[in-house]
């Protein structure tokens, strides 16, 4: 081969690998933010409650919250595109967009009693403990017992995990699927491992379907504006619900009511969801079938 037709050979680069930046990157946050945590808690773990609190909030921030935005510059999508900044929230998805909030948690209520009540009696035993694993684990963390501790609960179980965990994963990981996947796929994938990452088993269901809803909103309005503010009041609930039932006696909804309660609780969860996505989908344009079918160009 001449000189000449070497010179004229075109090197067309690759494409960037847009999948596997956005599974290995999460995956690096992720197991980084899980060792980072356990060697604090190592290093710190004589710190009284509170403190174990703030070092919650700290290693979201250090270890997901900041990894994630500096991974993010080694996207040819960029910072700007993968936290969404070209997007914006009407007054009508803001609304419709919390009230979301609502039939998810009739939805997971729902499911949770479902699940139990069909559980074989020879499991029941060892999901009373994963549950009350997690429930102990949460409570320690955000039931305070005085005003300071009850608002650092609110900072550090709803404020941060709202930004860390939608910069991670609707920014970061879901914004990269997109642009190689339809849509739906990369929020579908997306939110199940935003709920096997809780690594709550008792509550996976309801979790993924949280995931999923936050990735809607993040797809839909092209801004994590909303999910940050949805997944944050959505945490704000529990926090609340956690605190109000520390105070006052209370019975185990879920050991008492038969499993078709459950059902029918779950279902007119998913059916009013799926209304308010439908209202929340035609608030500013209609959803076009080329949108979900192809990829994009």
């Amino acid at each position: 081969m001449s000189s000449e037709q070497t010179n004229a050979i075109i090197h067309i680069p690759r494409p960037f690998p847009h999948v596997r930046f956005a599974f290995g990157n999460t995956a690096v946050v992720y197991i980084f933010y899980q060792l980072s945590m356990i060697l604090l808690v190592y290093l710190l773990g004589g710190i009284g409650s509170s403190g174990k609190v703030w070092m919650q909030g700290l290693g979201h921030l250090l270890f997901m919250l900041v990894p994630a935005l500096l991974l993010m510059k080694y996207s040819s999508l960029g910072r700007r595109a993968l936290l969404r900044f070209e997007g914006n929230v009407g007054t009508k998805q803001w609304v419709l967009g919390l009230a979301g909030i609502a039939p998810l948690i009739l939805f997971g209520a729902g499911w949770m009693i479902m699940q139990e009540a069909l559980l074989p009696d020879s499991w029941l035993p060892v999901y009373h403990k994963l549950q009350n694993t997690v429930d102990e684990m949460y409570e320690s963390l955000l039931i305070g017992d005085s005003i300071v501790a009850v608002f650092g609960a609110y900072v550090v179980g709803a404020v941060i995990p709202a930004l860390a965990e939608e910069f991670l994963f609707r920014g970061l990981m879901q914004r990269s699927l997109e642009e190689v996947w339809s849509p739906l796929p990369a929020v579908v994938v997306t939110g199940i491992i935003f709920g096997l990452v809780h690594f709550n088993p008792v509550a996976l269901v309801p979790l993924v379907a949280l995931g999923i809803y936050f990735g809607l909103l993040a797809w839909y309005t092209r801004s994590l504006a909303l999910p940050i503010v949805v997944h944050f009041f959505n945490n704000a609930i529990s926090i609340t619900s956690l605190n109000i039932m520390a105070r006052e006696p209370h019975s185990a909804l879920t050991s008492q009511a038969p499993w078709w309660q459950g059902a029918l609780m779950a279902i007119a969860g998913l059916a009013m969801l799926a209304f308010i996505l439908m209202r929340l989908f035609s608030t500013r344009r209609l959803l076009r079938t080329e949108q979900w079918m192809h990829k994009p160009v």
